[in-house]
């Protein structure tokens, strides 16, 4: 992606390939659910699991980095900040409780 100037803040974290290429747009979902499911299936993870998946954790994560909720947004395609802010209640409930605080 470096050799391809494909790794600026915006550009998609899965990009589309075609073959050796990688094109700037972001992979589909169903490109995405078939990663997870592989790369799931090797580590012999059981349930079910999908890009929603990877996005909710991606977003709890930077959540807890103090990103700022718009860019959290963005960062996952969503069109309202509802959503992120549900995960961000969830994130400092879990941040402000006692094992939280004490690193449990």
């Amino acid at each position: 992606m470096d050799e391809q100037a494909l790794t600026e803040p915006e550009a998609p974290a899965f990009p589309t390939c075609n073959y050796s290429v990688i094109e700037g747009r972001a992979l589909a979902a169903q490109g995405l659910n078939r990663v997870i499911r592989a790369r799931c299936a090797e580590a012999e993870l059981r349930g079910r699991y999908a890009w929603t998946s990877l996005r909710s954790g991606m977003m709890r994560t930077a959540l807890r980095q103090d990103a700022p909720a718009w860019a959290v947004a963005y960062q996952s395609d969503l069109s309202s900040l509802g959503s992120v802010e549900r995960h961000e209640r969830r994130e400092n409930l879990l941040r402000r409780n006692v094992a939280g605080q004490l690193g449990l």
